[in-house]
């Protein structure tokens, strides 16, 4: 391993001026020292006090040993770190009462490419009254920078309220979210989607929703709309144990 190693390489120490260990600055300064049922020393930045005076060159080595010692993992863990926040881009799905309802899609690195890849479809939470889609951006970030199409919707909210003052109905959650899923399939080429490759995810009431969409016929049509059902759904805490409510 090479932490026992970089314990004893020379460093100096920040009130004296001589060459001491790491290993041997830690014990002469009762800064430094940790203490009887504790996990960390006393000063919680003392390790910030050390690093201070470590030569760029001990932390160069210290870099290499690591990666000599870990192997790829580690340097695949500091690529990782470097890699580029996906682009997003902003689309409407739907139009309803005046409202555009929008969905973010985040293409598998620059720009959407030539061959098509499959996509993932974000839901999210909130009891069908709260939440926002910017709740699944770092999931859809993840799942782009692997290689996926992924998404997040904006859907109506059991709180909104419609131009002739109805309260907005889960059952017009549930259309919201099958529609989405049907403007993917039909844009399935401008945004680089295999249409027989598109995965729902929701948590909570987006748990429900993204189930509704691969299960119950569209609320407007009162039909089954194979273009709004999912290839697959992940189904995250979902609500699916309800007893009749006056919804």
């Amino acid at each position: 391993m090479a932490i026992p190693f970089l314990l004893t390489l020379p460093l100096q120490h920040p009130t004296m001026c001589q060459w001491q260990t790491l290993e041997s600055l830690c014990k002469c300064d009762p800064k430094f020292q940790p203490q009887t049922g504790q996990a960390c020393c006393r000063r919680p930045d003392s390790g910030a006090r050390i690093m201070r005076h470590i030569p760029a060159q001990a932390i160069a080595l210290w870099t290499v040993l690591c990666s000599a010692s870990f192997g790829d993992q580690a340097m695949k863990t500091l690529a990782d770190l470097r890699r580029p926040t996906p682009l997003k881009e902003t689309f409407v799905y739907k139009r309803v009462g005046g409202r555009d309802l929008t969905l973010d899609v985040y293409p598998p690195g620059d720009a959407f490419p030539t061959q098509t890849c499959p996509a993932i479809i974000f839901i999210h939470g909130g009891g069908w009254r709260s939440g926002s889609s910017d709740h699944f951006a770092p999931h859809c970030r993840y799942f782009a920078s692997r290689g996926m199409v992924a998404a997040n919707i904006m859907y109506r909210l059991a709180i909104d309220t419609a131009p002739d003052r109805t309260a907005v109905s889960i059952f017009q959650c549930i259309a919201d979210a099958q529609d989405a899923v049907r403007w993917v399939r039909r844009n399935a080429r401008q945004i680089s989607v295999d249409p027989d490759r598109i995965a729902v995810c929701g948590d909570s009431a987006g748990g429900h929703l993204a189930a509704c969409a691969g299960i119950l016929p569209h609320p407007d049509t009162g039909k089954v709309e194979p273009e709004c059902v999912p290839n697959a759904m992940i189904l995250c805490n979902p609500v699916l144990d309800l007893v009749e409510l006056d919804w």
